[in-house]
């Protein structure tokens, strides 16, 4: 059932144009920045008179567009993920939805499912752009994997608190005027609170830059763990309410 409500919602966002405009312009994004990045370290390295580095170029790729895709999922996530709910619960169908013979969270987990596939088609292109450069350089594939690791674990974070915002309103813009607070929240806490131990313990960003920069770190997977679960667990918390009050 979650894998049917999973490829429910997959169909909705590419049935929609909406859906192919935001991978448009996002792959556009990061086409033209890997483009420029590109052209930028072969500049340095022929002005330092050096030959291409195996973890240089991948390094300096991959905070290039990927940094640049972790920015723009900030805006794309709250667009895509603030109608997932909302217009079930405005539309009124989502209570056929939670009265059918499925749980709470197969609804909760197969909408996460899909929000998480339509981002993820995304990362492997990024991924698979990178490679294409092994034709002219060595490339360092483990830090290109931690790289898309740390990525994907920063898209669930924001998907998971989209999901949530979704289900606790029917109108879909506060749902991702929300999002999108909470998600620059998460990532500006150094700057909005101050820099302490605590505060760097709560930064999606500083996690995220543990894998970026090759490193894998169990308090960042936990981390991720923790802030995905408790998110969906409040989206699904919220649902399994609107079911017992009959909403």
């Amino acid at each position: 059932m979650i894998l049917s409500i999973a490829r429910k919602e997959l169909k909705s966002m590419f049935a929609s144009p909406m859906g192919w405009i935001i991978l448009g312009i996002m792959q556009l994004f990061i086409g033209s920045y890997f483009t420029l990045s590109f052209n930028q370290y072969f500049e340095i390295i022929h002005l330092a008179g050096q030959l291409p580095m195996q973890i240089g170029m991948t390094q300096f790729m991959c905070e290039g567009i990927f940094d640049t895709a972790s920015i723009l999922f900030l805006f794309t996530i709250p667009l895509v993920s603030m109608r997932l709910i909302s217009d079930e619960l405005k539309n009124q169908t989502m209570t056929f939805l939670i009265s059918a013979p499925i749980s709470v969270s197969e609804i909760i987990f197969g909408k996460l499912i899909a929000l998480l596939v339509y981002h993820s088609i995304l990362i492997i292109v990024m991924t698979i752009m990178v490679v294409c450069l092994s034709v002219w350089v060595e490339l360092d594939y483990g830090l290109l994997i931690l790289n898309a690791i740390g990525l994907w674990l920063f898209m669930a974070a924001l998907s998971a608190v989209g999901l949530f915002f979704s289900s606790q309103t029917q109108y879909a813009v506060i749902a991702g005027f929300l999002t999108f607070l909470t998600g620059a929240f998460f990532i500006l806490i150094d700057k909005l609170i101050g820099q302490s131990n605590w505060v760097s313990v709560l930064s999606i960003i500083n996690h995220y830059r543990n894998f970026s920069h090759g490193l894998i770190h169990s308090d960042s997977l936990v981390f991720f763990t923790i802030f995905i679960s408790f998110f969906v667990f409040m989206a699904i918390h919220q649902l399994h309410i609107k079911r017992v009050l009959g909403h």
